[in-house]
């Protein structure tokens, strides 16, 4: 922990000292925080990321800091961080935090813009000490090694997730590594899919499941028949911390994609 990382996001932040070099008038880093790495945030954006390893630590070390989940309340209470509060993107700047908070932002992490959203909110309104938990509540689950009860930290909620077509399109975009299985059958497959598809026959997910990456989003897509989440679940209860079900199946992805 605390190795700088040097990737294309403004402002990556390493762990608490970097909120600490950032706000080094918030004393409560002053004596916990020496030996962690950071990239400052660029003069474009005056929010940095941190890691999901290093908000565990703060957690850990007792640091002062608000967790806010930027999500809606519905994806809230179905599952969340233990200690997070809610409050969506759309009214994050209303809230009222003290103005030198170390403010430390999440959301669903693949495709997600809430945390983005909710940082230039808080930046345009004042607040210095912004953060984005980079990868989200996505790479918070992947820190475990949790298979079935929910992952340390987490309040519980549903096994598996969904994520929407606009969310998966981000994704795809912005280059995220991650297994699209859609498990309709060939015919349908054939006629259309999510581009970077593979075709699989859901009593055949988990044995092909065997050369992936364990570590990397599984999205599930079916046709909008809920058997997607068998799938997904037999992935999740296999090991595979992060698997989404793509909501509406592939009918709301080409719906979507005909906009």
């Amino acid at each position: 922990m605390g190795a700088i990382r040097h990737d294309d996001k403004p402002g990556h932040l390493n762990g608490a000292e970097g909120i600490m070099k950032k706000t080094f008038f918030f004393f409560a880093f002053a004596f916990s925080v020496a030996s962690l790495g950071v990239i400052h945030p660029s003069e474009a954006d005056a929010y940095g990321f941190i890691s999901a390893e290093d908000v565990r630590s703060m957690q850990e070390g007792a640091e002062r800091f608000l967790l806010v989940d930027a999500r809606t309340a519905i994806a809230y209470r179905r599952k969340h961080i233990e200690g997070a509060i809610n409050v969506p993107a759309f009214v994050v700047h209303k809230k009222g935090f003290p103005k030198d908070a170390v403010i430390v932002l999440y959301d669903d992490g693949i495709g997600s813009v809430e945390a983005g959203e909710a940082a230039g909110k808080l930046d345009s309104a004042g607040y210095a000490s912004v953060f984005i938990m980079d990868g989200g509540m996505a790479h918070w689950e992947s820190g475990t090694d949790a298979a079935i009860a929910a992952p340390q930290g987490v309040v519980p909620g549903g096994l598996v997730d969904f994520i929407t077509a606009p969310e998966l399109s981000r994704a795809a975009q912005n280059g995220t590594g991650m297994v699209i299985v859609d498990i309709r059958p060939a015919q349908g497959f054939k006629a259309g899919h999510v581009p970077g598809a593979v075709n699989v026959k859901p009593a055949r997910v988990l044995r092909t499941s065997s050369g992936w990456a364990k570590d990397e989003p599984v999205v599930v897509v079916d046709g909008a028949d809920n058997a997607g989440r068998k799938a997904a679940e037999e992935l999740r209860r296999a090991g595979f911390k992060m698997v989404r079900i793509l909501y509406g199946g592939f009918p709301e992805w080409k719906r979507q994609t005909a906009q």
